[in-house]
């Protein structure tokens, strides 16, 4: 079966054996406007750490590329979608690319 391949960028192993699906969200834009319904932290690839608040909306662009880990019941609003898991944002070129990561069961 295809799936993971299809649906986004690769699947991989978690030390319990589930599959992460990593699946893009949308294309590449310059900016991303992002809120959480839990707190949660954005850790940049540099280090620096952003505190998100609940309903509180924050724009990322190139230089907040990193990854947003939520708690178990926790989402993350990218654009119009609700999506669970980790959310990373990697640059692409002056552009921001979300990817979520989520467990194959969770995705289904």
């Amino acid at each position: 079966m295809l799936l993971p391949l299809a649906l986004g960028w690769g699947l991989s192993g978690t030390a319990a054996g589930a599959l992460t699906l990593r699946v893009a969200i949308g294309s590449p834009s310059r900016t991303k406007s992002i809120t959480v319904t839990h707190p949660a932290k954005l850790v940049t690839r540099i280090g620096k750490i952003h505190e998100l608040a609940p309903g509180r909306w924050f724009t990322l662009d190139t230089t907040h590329a990193g990854t947003v880990e939520l708690s178990k019941d926790a989402y993350i609003l990218v654009g119009e979608r609700w999506y669970p898991g980790v959310v990373e944002f990697h640059p692409v070129g002056d552009k921001l690319l979300a990817i979520n990561l989520v467990e194959l069961e969770t995705y289904l």
